[in-house]
């Protein structure tokens, strides 16, 4: 895991685990807010894309809880998962945030029962 960028401040600080077309313009819009930023990606060539526009990267795996405590995780009250397709990433993903301290976590779902698998209510 390599991360890059500046040290994070972590109050109003946001990790977005997963760079891709959604989890990268949600980094992106949150950083142009003004939000500090933790992006983390398990793909180096994305997460070198996107290292430009974040206050920090991370290539890490997001299912893994030790990678996100080395990456910085911890003490980060928000989260936003960008992971889609991939249901089982998705949700391990979500679990190893709440492992590592996070409290309120946004996960992207592609259908009602994803959602309901990440903690959100189908609508």
């Amino acid at each position: 895991m390599a991360t890059t960028g500046k040290a994070l401040t972590r109050d109003g600080g946001v990790v977005v685990i997963g760079l891709g077309s959604f989890g990268g313009q949600v980094a992106a819009s949150l950083a142009r807010l003004g939000h500090e930023v933790l992006g983390i990606d398990e793909n180096p060539e994305v997460v070198q894309a996107c290292s430009d526009r974040l206050t920090r990267v991370a290539h890490a795996d997001g299912t893994d809880q030790q990678a996100l405590r080395r990456a910085g995780v911890p003490g980060f009250t928000r989260a936003v998962v960008g992971i889609g397709t991939a249901l089982q990433a998705s949700v391990l993903t979500v679990l190893s945030l709440a492992e590592n301290g996070v409290g309120e976590i946004w996960a992207r779902a592609t259908t009602g029962r994803h959602g309901k698998m990440t903690g959100g209510r189908s609508r």
